[in-house]
C-alpha cells in the first residue's frame, strides 16, 4: 500500500570541540511490526509450538544486551507499529504504546496510513524537497550528524539518500525489505547487502537499512563518524529473535496479563481448514494464493442476490489487493481451527467489501497496474475470483497484460469469456481500492457506480462458518507466460545476484 513519507530526523548534537575523535553509534531499529505483541511462527503467524520468533518480551531481552554492550545506542521504529492482530482491533494501539515505552523506544514515525484521514486537508511535500529543506537549517546550526527515519519503502529510502546533501544514514520501512549480509539465517532472501550502501550525488557513501517486517528480527547497525561527522564506517545485520534469545520474564507477565482480556474475543471459533492458507508477504504480493482466492470467493458469494431467466447473478467477479492479506492460517495449528484471531491478522485493516460499475476498458488498466511493479514487494498485485489472467512480464509496464477472461453473469452455465473493453462490469472490491489505494487511481476515478458493503472481517467469517470446512486451491487463476518471469524466476535472479555480489564484492 503506498504512503507518503512521514518522517524524522533525528539529530546528534556533537559541537565542534568534542569532534577531534571518531563517535561511534549503534542503532537498533524495528519497522512495520504490524502489532506482532506475541511470539510467532516462522512467517510471522500464531506460533503454537517452538520454533518460535519475535515478540516484545524477546525483542526486550536483546535490546537489554545490546544497551548493556555498546555505548551510544539509539531504539528506532519506522513505522507501522499498529494494525495486524487481535491486538490491535481489541487495545486500538494502547498495546503499541505501553509495550513500546517499555522497551524504550527513542523515536519512531508516525502510524504510516495517517495519510488516509488528512488528505482532504493536508498536502504533503515531496521527501527530498522536504527533507532537504529541513537538513539545510539544522547543518546551519552546527548539527553534522542527521539521520533520516520514515516509512515510504526501499527504493524511495535510497533516493533520498542519493539526493538529500548532507543526510548521513536512512531507516525506513513499509516494504518488509530483507537486508543481510552472509548467509540468512532464516526464511527470508536478502533484498541485498545490510547496510545498503547508496553513493549520494555530493559524494558520499550512505547506509540504508530497513528489517523486515513483524518483529521477527531486530535492525543492528553500528556507524563511525570522523571528527567532521562524516560516516568512515558502518556494518551490521539485522538480528534473528529466535528461541536463541529468550523472552524477558517480566514484560512476558505484562503480555500475559494483557492478553486474558482477549480470551473471549478472540478465540470465537468460525470453522476449519483442511489445508495451509498462505497469505504470507512473499505469496500474495507476487502470485495467486488460496488465502486469496478463499477471501475473494466468499466476497463473490456475499453478493449473491439474484437469479432470473437472463442472469444467474448480477456480479461474478472480485479483485483483492495482495497487500491486504498480511498473515497466513496453518492448518497444523488447533486441528485446523479458524478463529477470529486468525482472521483479524489475515485481514487487519477493518474495511468493507463494496460493489462497482466499471468499464471493461478500465477493468483492463487495472490489470495493467496490477503488474507495473512487479517484484518490488508492493502491495498493488491483485488477487482475483472470476477472472482468468494470463501476464506477459517480459513487456514493459502498461503493455504486460496478455490476455483477461471473466465469468459471465448473463447466462445459464458460467462460463469464461474475453473481456469486453465497452461493457460495464460489476466487481466486489475493498472499500481501499475503491477509494484509489495502493495506486489504483483509475477506480476512483472511471467507477460508474458505488455501493457500500459489509465488514471484510464478517463476510469472509460467514462464509467459512457456512462451509465448516475449506480447503481452496490454487487453480490457475492467475499465470506468467514463458517469455515472462514469474515470482520464483524472479526471487532466484534476486538470490543469484546476491550470490554473485557475495563472490565478487
Amino acid at each position: 500500500m503506498r504512503m507518503q513519507w512521514l518522517n524524522a530526523l533525528l539529530v546528534i548534537w556533537i559541537h565542534c570541540h568534542m569532534c577531534r575523535t571518531e563517535f561511534e553509534l549503534t542503532l537498533l531499529h524495528t519497522n512495520d511490526v504490524h502489532a506482532r505483541v506475541e511470539e510467532t511462527n516462522k512467517d510471522s503467524g500464531k506460533c503454537t509450538k517452538p520454533p518460535c520468533f519475535a515478540g516484545v518480551a524477546r525483542r526486550f531481552t536483546k535490546i537489554k544486551q545490546v544497551r548493556s554492550k555498546e555505548k551510544n545506542v539509539l531504539l528506532l521504529d519506522a513505522g507501522d507499529q499498529f494494525q495486524g492482530t487481535v491486538w490491535f482491533n481489541f487495545y486500538k494501539g494502547a498495546e503499541a504504546a505501553h509495550f513500546m515505552n517499555k522497551l524504550g523506544y527513542d523515536a519512531m514515525v508516525i502510524e504510516g496510513k495517517l495519510k488516509a484521514k488528512l488528505q482532504k486537508k493536508t498536502m504533503f511535500e515531496d521527501e527530498v524537497t522536504a527533507l532537504q529543506t529541513q537538513v539545510d537549517k539544522l547543518i546551519a546550526l552546527g548539527v553534522n550528524k542527521i539521520i533520516a527515519l520514515g516509512h515510504s519503502g526501499f527504493k524511495v529510502d535510497q533516493n533520498i539518500a542519493k539526493k538529500v546533501r548532507g543526510l548521513d544514514v536512512v531507516i525506513g520501512g513499509h516494504t518488509n525489505t530483507f537486508l543481510y549480509t552472509g548467509t540468512p539465517p532464516s526464511t527470508e532472501v536478502p533484498a541485498g547487502p545490510y547496510p545498503f550502501m547508496v553513493q549520494s550525488d555530493d559524494g558520499r557513501q550512505v547506509p540504508v537499512v530497513q528489517a523486515y517486517a513483524f518483529g521477527k528480527y531486530l535492525g543492528f547497525l553500528k556507524v563511525a563518524f570522523d571528527s567532521n561527522g562524516n560516516v568512515v564506517k558502518s556494518s551490521g545485520n539485522p538480528i534473528l529473535l529466535d528461541n536463541s534469545t529468550a523472552p524477558d520474564p517480566v514484560i512476558q507477565a505484562e503480555v500475559d496479563a494483557w492478553r486474558k482480556n482477549l480470551a473471549n474475543y478472540s478465540a470465537q471459533h468460525v470453522g476449519q481448514t483442511l489445508v495451509y492458507l498462505n497469505g504470507t508477504f512473499e505469496e500474495c504480493r507476487f502470485r495467486e494464493c488460496n488465502l486469496g482466492n478463499l477471501i475473494c470467493d466468499a466476497m463473490v458469494h456475499n453478493n449473491i442476490k439474484y437469479a432470473d431467466e437472463i442472469q444467474w447473478n448480477h456480479v461474478s467477479s472480485c479483485i483483492l489487493n495482495g497487500g491486504a492479506i498480511r498473515s497466513p492460517i496453518d492448518e497444523r495449528n488447533r486441528n485446523g481451527s479458524i478463529t477470529m484471531e486468525d482472521l483479524i491478522a489475515a485481514l487487519p485493516f477493518g474495511g468493507t467489501f463494496d460493489l462497482v460499475q466499471i468499464n471493461g476498458s478500465t477493468l483492463r488498466e487495472v490489470f495493467e497496474h496490477s503488474v507495473r511493479r512487479y517484484g518490488g514487494s508492493t502491495g498493488e498485485f491483485l488477487q482475483v475470483s472470476g477472472f482468468q489472467l494470463v501476464y506477459d512480464l517480459s513487456k514493459s509496464p502498461g503493455n504486460r497484460v496478455k490476455s483477461v477472461n471473466v465469468l459471465c453473469t448473463e447466462c445459464r452455465v458460467p462460463r469464461y469469456e474475453p473481456l469486453n473493453p465497452k461493457k460495464v462490469y460489476q466487481v466486489v472490491l475493498p472499500s481501499y481500492l475503491v477509494e484509489g489505494g495502493d495506486g489504483y487511481s483509475m477506480i476512483k476515478q472511471q467507477k460508474l457506480k458505488h455501493d457500500s458493503g459489509d465488514l471484510d472481517i464478517a463476510v469472509v467469517a460467514s462464509y467459512i462458518s457456512e462451509r465448516k470446512r475449506v480447503h481452496p486451491a490454487v487453480e490457475g487463476r492467475i499465470q506468467f507466460t514463458s517469455s515472462g518471469i514469474g515470482h520464483r524466476g524472479y526471487m532466484s535472479t534476486i538470490l543469484l545476484v546476491w550470490v554473485l555480489w557475495v563472490m565478487f564484492v
